[in-house]
């Protein structure tokens, strides 16, 4: 029987009969709702946002992660010991970047969207904590928030505690820093990394600009500091130098070649007046 013949399986598939109807009406039913469970249902849940909050001691770190969580005047706190993850959620009046662009009536972005806060001490014995989680490649970060107390990093007061406040802030920020810049080569898509300027509500807080400019200016000295121990120990490599290229100037922007992209934004999280809508945002667009 040729293909052709009245009795062939083409000749009824394409004919006017109940066959060809039947065969027709249940592919227009079946693959729409095949293609959707495909596409849709067999994919697996995304994880959770996770975003690792770092900094020196009493910068405000549990403060800021305790205002996230409850999104409501911060509760007394304490210094911690050990690492805390904790779960919030996106306020509603800020809009995820996969949402921006959705209508208000979306499902989609009406719905929460959650973030896992990883809150790490900040005494200089306890920070292998935050590099811990740096280096913890089955949970990649989406961002790193790093807090320090912007009332605290004058450099025209000659007290210990502004002096040792400012030098701790960029010398551990610095470790940071180099820690990210060598893990480069293993990231797909760039860092991002907040220095969230806290209480900018105190009288002698820094302007957002000066504390970006202190920081820079010490993490360069701190750098320099560095460097000229790794070659009196005889050991200097590039990848042992933020920025690796000690004859540019240091600043932020320069380790955007390796992956890093630094951004200073200031609030603050305790008093009548808070102040954390930048930072909201900040996170926001990387969600």
């Amino acid at each position: 029987m040729a293909w052709y013949d009245e009795d062939s399986f083409l000749t009824r598939s394409f004919g006017p009969s109940k066959f060809a109807i039947i065969i027709t009406t249940l592919i227009l039913i079946c693959l729409p709702i095949l293609t959707h469970f495909f596409f849709y249902r067999a994919k697996s849940p995304s994880s959770i946002p996770r975003f690792l909050v770092c900094g020196p001691s009493n910068s405000g770190k549990t403060a800021i992660v305790t205002n996230f969580e409850r999104q409501t005047s911060t509760a007394q706190t304490h210094t911690s010991i050990e690492p805390t993850t904790i779960l919030a959620v996106l306020p509603p009046s800020t809009r995820s970047s996969s949402a921006r662009y959705r209508s208000l009536n979306d499902p989609q972005a009406q719905a929460l969207q959650p973030l896992l806060l990883v809150d790490t001490p900040g005494h200089a014995k306890l920070r292998r904590h935050a590099f811990t989680a740096l280096e913890n490649s089955t949970s990649p970060l989406s961002g790193i928030i790093f807090v320090v107390d912007a009332a605290n990093l004058s450099s025209e007061r000659r007290d210990d505690e502004s002096i040792s406040g400012l030098s701790d802030s960029a010398s551990y920020l610095h470790d940071i820093l180099l820690a990210l810049q060598k893990t480069s080569a293993t990231r797909k898509k760039p860092l991002k990394l907040l220095v969230a300027a806290n209480k900018m509500d105190v009288f002698t807080a820094l302007p957002v600009s000066m504390v970006k400019g202190v920081l820079e200016g010490e993490i360069a000295r701190t750098r320099e500091t560095r460097a000229r121990g790794l070659a009196t120990d005889g050991a200097e490599e590039e990848t042992d130098i933020l920025g690796e290229d000690l004859g540019v100037k240091f600043r932020f922007d320069v380790l955007e070649e390796f992956g890093v992209e630094v951004e200073v934004i200031g609030g603050n999280v305790e008093g009548d007046e808070l102040e954390t809508e930048k930072w909201w945002d900040w996170v926001a667009r990387l969600l």
